[in-house]
């Protein structure tokens, strides 16, 4: 007994030791920092974080590391040493993180002891991650597929390294310029209580500091209803940094605290004075006896020491004080606060565009800026997409250790809000460029290797399937070179189809075809003719470079083309190919060549027939078709600047056919000579010219649903659709806009970030031209050398197409310049149009108007109604016809007239903006600012749908993903005149196949194989509410079906399981539950808003009326305002929110109560799992392979 005794009084000695020791290091010496939340104090929360841009002066690596420390002193590496060291010594301090792109880069260099600490902090409460994305992305420029893309990457990565439950409940977007409502309505999905934010209009953060509505209620999609709202707080120094005077990162000017009264300087009861004096100027503005303040900036916390240490003495002091209750805080601690107040929150339901920080200072611009990089990176996203489902049909194994995850990677930093806007500098840019062409040349890897099992030759002498050693024919990515590839500095480059590159150099052999610089493996005179054996992708087809089909077309032995369609429903794909109408010499393209296409036209020995043939056999109407001359300049330009190496791969014609596409599958189409008595042969067209100005009439009609257009004098003048049904008078023309220089004075010029005209000009039409033929009709027209538009229509498709080629744009008088192409019409459409939001719902917007407050935008006219086009802008005369523009990249568009609609397609301006870059927007053709390299040429293309208002929807929507879900193609030359032993033939395409996989409403929007035996599915309802009047209904889907047709029998088989989960894929659905929250009065109802309320109900109808079973919860309650002081002072706030913290109905989004099980195996399942989608719904699942089979039907 009497031992027992010792033994119990030695552990009580050591625990009241270890006790004693804990208190002493929260007291941290002489600093009482142990303060938690006071009920009926003013409670100050105090947030401790770092904002780390992954790239914007310096590229992402060397934030990282902390070098090029000539531009800007900053390490993130040091930063989170730093916080690690002083966290661990005080467990009343706390931090939060954001950018999982410095994280990861971090936690893979820390060794075992360093991962115990940070768990320990993480579990300790500590340690907090908000918003996890990989990045911070854009809410402009971004199309949500990246958005969901890169919050999944770093909610991934957070979940396999430290669990589900550290998976953020935060959003924070603190820095982006301009907030969109579907990032508030993803914020909703991807399980968040709220999103916190920094910037917003000056204006209108004026209104709501006066009105104490800074934290706010969003409605961010309407089709959701009350379903996806978040609370939302917008800071009030829109910004993000601590209070004025508060900043002490090593090299700022603030002081010091100091309280040692023995020495000179003492200053505590002034610090204290001037804290409490920033905290009650923040009380004044913000509802409830909570408040949060954000205790760093940009890259701060590399010596946190320095910060710890005045934020202990703070804390000691000013709770000293009494005035007070300050205290380490978090942002999910203050929200649990706010939530516990039961109070109601004013009703957001627009969004946050566009945004000015001052008058005159209207960031539109960043819009457009860099648009060739805008066209890159979307390019790049939908080629992951496509990637990703070869990948998981053929294995992540298939392509011998390459997979999609270095795209994904790159793709998800580049929607870092100073990568997809365009406003880092210029190596930056270049950074953020070679990452992606690094990432595509190894996911082109796993395109090609996917493809092999796909196609094949009824005589087997196409295709061995990768893995085999007969050594014929492999699908491959490369043509046997063993020297290192570049495509260096040719902004104006494409990827794919229709889309370009910006200052792309890979660091190692690009993966897709060679189409600019001969093989190493020979042929005569510089041709690659002669090592062909392998399915090719051509990089720069958008510039009519392809070595692939070149070369073979102008040896005379042809091509196979296979098109891969990503999309789950059966498509008609336009292509034209380049190829070489005859044969010419060889050789070297000198830099000094100004027009590669009219020399080599000039050299044709022979004109070739050609014919296409489908994989039965079936000739398919094809068209031969000259280079046009804007074509003839980007070849020119990417010889002079290197891109181009050999003249081998410069086409001189395009062939020019449509493909009918089966649903996630693959077309194979023969191009072979053909003699002249051949019917089937490709027509040969040329190019005619017209008469401008004058008063001729010319009518172009492709046929069957293909848009009837009207020409006089070469510009176009009318446009029906449907026979006549829908008839409108329409032109396209070219605007310019002088930018801004500045002045002495203080005034804001044109920059990155900024739009600041100050004048325009309308180019005149010089020069026009025509093609006819029976694939497609266009008239090419040139407004000035640098500037030209080709309209083309294509046989039975239902759009125009409108392909821009601009640059360089002139700079040698000292002005900037912004181009905007301008669609006029006669339709009414008042002061209204709509444009997207990031891909998803159509928002309604007034011309100088806002739905919140009221505008005034006196000496911005434009700038200030320029709104971000991510994929579409729509103007419509009720009654009689809606006109939308598909833009194929961000861009920044307006309607400044009834019945217009202008897009700004390319800017270069001689200023910075004085926002930060410290650079103007100067983009050259070699990558580099001041260097007398030419300026950027850029393509880029716009789809015109023209429609009936009531059917408008549909086309404008399927259109839509034609632009951003490009199929994906391959070229296998011929190695000899001879046809192949047969039609090629795809296993896809067999009539079972041909029937769409997902109804007409519904997207595939994910198909990915993660690793670990795991697939992410996701589906997407393409409609808004009330958009159509079926389309926009409640759809049921078989998701097993899906799988069996997406994954195909073989890997189908081995499905274990499927778990629904939030949008990110981190959590599974039946685990997320979220705060609720009290809608109040609108925002949009104010009494100072009522003389606009013939326009607000316009505005507002989105919000009430789009879905008729909607139950809106603000329409009719009381503002927050007259709330007693008491509802802020809750009895146990913390406590009560935990209580609410417990799943309650409808806290797990959309998928609650009427979608039934979220998770089950197919047996338990029956081989089916029905799952509704509403409309603009996105649902994920997590698919558990296994590598034994399962009892399950593969009919």
């Amino acid at each position: 007994m009497a031992g027992r005794r010792a033994w119990f009084l030695s552990a009580l000695t050591m625990l009241i030791l270890v006790a004693w020791s804990a208190q002493a290091r929260a007291s941290s010496g002489r600093y009482n920092t142990s303060a938690t939340r006071l009920r009926g104090a003013r409670n100050v929360h105090l947030v401790q974080h770092t904002h780390d841009d992954p790239g914007w002066l310096k590229t992402v690596d060397q934030y990282h590391y902390g070098s090029n420390n000539s531009i800007q002193v900053a390490g993130v590496q040091y930063i989170l040493d730093s916080v690690m060291s002083s966290l661990d010594r005080h467990p009343d301090r706390t931090f939060i993180f954001a950018e999982m792109a410095f994280f990861s880069r971090w936690w893979r260099e820390q060794d075992r002891a360093m991962r115990s600490l940070v768990r320990r902090l993480i579990k300790g409460g500590q340690l907090s991650f908000v918003n996890g994305g990989y990045v911070q992305n854009d809410e402009a420029a971004s199309y949500y597929v990246a958005m969901i893309d890169q919050t999944t990457l770093g909610h991934r990565f957070l979940k396999d390294m430290f669990g589900g439950d550290v998976v953020p409940r935060v959003g924070w977007q603190i820095d982006p310029f301009g907030h969109s409502s579907t990032q508030a309505a993803f914020s909703a999905l991807y399980g968040y209580d709220v999103q916190f934010f920094g910037r917003a209009d000056y204006q209108d953060m004026k209104r709501r500091k006066e009105r104490k509505e800074m934290e706010m209620l969003w409605r961010g999609a309407a089709s959701f209803g009350d379903a996806a709202d978040v609370l939302t707080g917008n800071f009030a120094s829109g910004n993000y940094g601590p209070p004025p005077g508060f900043n002490w990162d090593w090299g700022q000017h603030d002081p010091q605290i100091q309280d040692d009264e023995r020495l000179h300087d003492h200053n505590v009861d002034n610090r204290v004075d001037a804290f409490v004096k920033q905290c009650d100027a923040l009380f004044n503005v913000t509802r409830g006896n909570d408040i949060m303040l954000t205790m760093g900036t940009d890259f701060t916390y590399a010596n946190a020491h320095v910060w710890y240490k005045n934020l202990d003495k703070l804390i000691h002091y000013v709770n000293k004080d009494g005035r007070l209750n300050v205290f380490y805080s978090s942002p999910q601690a203050y929200v649990r606060a706010k939530h516990a107040y039961k109070a109601e929150w004013p009703l957001k339901t627009d969004d946050f565009f566009p945004y000015a920080d001052c008058p005159h200072c209207y960031w539109t611009g960043y819009f457009t800026s860099r648009p060739a990089a805008k066209g890159y990176i979307r390019h790049a996203s939908a080629y992951l997409q496509a990637a990703r489902q070869l990948e998981a049909q053929a294995g992540r194994g298939a392509a011998k250790g390459a997979n999609t995850d270095a795209l994904w990677e790159a793709v998800s930093l580049a929607q870092h809000h100073d990568a997809v806007t365009g406003t880092a500098k210029q190596h930056v840019a270049d950074d953020y460029n070679q990452r992606i062409a690094a990432g595509m040349a190894e996911a082109g890897r796993v395109v090609l290797a996917a493809l092999g099992p796909l196609v094949e030759l009824r005589r087997g002498t196409m295709l061995s399937v990768p893995g085999g050693d007969d050594g014929v024919n492999k699908m491959s990515d490369s043509t046997g070179r063993n020297e290192r590839h570049v495509i260096d500095r040719h902004p104006s480059a494409a990827m794919g189809d229709g889309q370009s590159v910006e200052n792309i150099t890979s660091p190692e052999s690009i993966s897709h075809a060679d189409s600019t610089s001969t093989p190493t493996c020979g042929g005569s005179g510089g041709s690659s003719l002669g090592c062909y054996n392998e399915w090719l992708l051509c990089p720069l087809a958008n510039i009519s470079v392809c070595a692939p089909t070149v070369e073979s077309t102008r040896a005379g032995t042809g091509f196979t083309v296979a098109v891969y369609n990503p999309l789950a429903r059966a498509r008609t794909h336009h292509l034209r190919i380049p190829i070489s109408v005859g044969a010419v010499e060889e050789g070297k393209v000198g830099a000094d060549e100004a027009n590669v296409g009219a020399e080599a036209q000039r050299k044709v020995k022979s004109r070739r027939l050609w014919t296409v043939q489908d994989h039965l056999g079936t000739p398919a109407k094809a068209q031969l078709l000259p280079i046009s001359d804007a074509t003839r300049r980007l070849q020119a330009a990417a010889s002079a600047d290197g891109t181009v190496v050999s003249r081998s791969a410069i086409a001189d014609a395009e062939l020019a056919f449509s493909v009918d596409l089966p649903p996630l599958g693959l077309s194979i189409f023969d191009i072979q000579t053909t003699s002249e008595s051949d019917p089937t042969a490709a027509e040969h067209t040329e190019a005619a010219s017209l008469a401008v100005g004058h008063d001729s009439m010319m009518r172009l009609d492709s046929g069957g649903a293909a848009p009837m257009l009207q020409f006089s004098g070469g510009r176009l003048q009318r446009a029906a659709v449907r026979g006549g049904a829908v008839d409108v008078k329409l032109d396209a023309g070219i605007m310019v806009y002088n930018s801004s220089a500045g002045g002495s004075d203080g005034s804001i010029p044109s920059g990155a970030y900024i739009f600041r005209p100050n004048g325009s000009e309308f180019l005149n039409l010089e020069a026009a031209a025509v093609v006819k033929g029976p694939v497609l009709n266009e008239v090419r027209s040139s407004f000035h050398p640098w500037v030209q538009l080709t309209v083309r229509t294509w046989t039975n498709a239902p759009h125009i197409e409108v392909e821009w080629t601009i640059g360089p744009i002139p700079f040698d008088d000292g002005f900037g310049r912004e181009v905007v192409v301008q669609y006029g019409t006669d339709l009414n459409t008042t002061t209204e149009f709509s444009t997207d939001s990031n891909g998803r719902e159509m928002l309604e917007r007034v011309r100088d108007f806002r739905p919140t407050w009221k505008l005034n935008n006196t000496g911005d006219a434009a700038s200030s109604n320029y709104y971000p086009l991510t994929t579409a802008i729509e103007i419509a005369e009720p009654g009689r016809a809606a006109l939308a523009v598909l833009v194929d990249r961000a861009q920044g568009g307006t309607s400044l007239q009834s019945g217009q609609v202008e897009v700004m397609i390319h800017r270069r301006v001689l200023h910075d903006d004085w926002r930060g870059v410290g650079e103007p927007l100067n983009e050259t053709a070699c990558g580099c600012r001041d260097c007398g390299c030419d300026g950027l040429i850029v393509r880029g293309t716009h789809l015109l749908t023209l429609e009936e208002p009531a059917k408008a929807a549909e086309i404008r929507r399927r259109t839509q993903q034609e632009v951003c879900d490009a199929p994906l193609v391959a070229y296998l030359p011929h190695a000899s005149t001879r046809r192949w032993g047969g039609a090629a033939t795809a296993t896809t395409q067999d009539e079972s196949r041909k029937e769409d996989v997902l109804p007409d409403n519904v997207h595939l929007l994910t198909f990915q194989d993660v690793g670990n035996d795991e697939l992410l599915l996701r589906l997407a309802h393409l409609y808004q509410a009330g958009e159509d009047p079926e389309l926009s209904k409640e759809v049921e889907v078989d998701v097993m079906a899906v799988l069996r047709r997406a994954l195909g029998p073989r890997r189908y088989r081995t499905v274990r399981g499927i778990e629904e989960r939030s949008l990110s894929g981190a959590l599974p659905l039946k685990d997320v539950s979220r705060l609720k929250w009290k809608a109040g009065a609108s925002l949009s109802a104010a009494e100072d808003l009522d003389a606009q309320d013939q326009i607000t109900g316009v505005v507002d109808a989105r919000a009430g009326n789009a879905s008729a079973d909607r139950t809106d919860t603000g329409k009719s309650q009381p503002g927050v305002q007259g709330l007693v002081a008491d509802v802020f002072d809750a009895e146990d706030p913390i406590a009560a929110a935990k209580d609410a913290d417990e799943p309650q109905a409808g806290d797990v989004g959309l998928a609650a109560e009427r979608h039934g099980p979220v998770g089950c195996s197919p047996s338990l399942c029956g081989q089916e799992l029905r799952a509704k989608l509403g409309p603009m719904e996105i649902r994920t699942w997590a698919v558990t392979l296994g590598k034994h089979s399962v009892a399950v039907s593969t009919s």
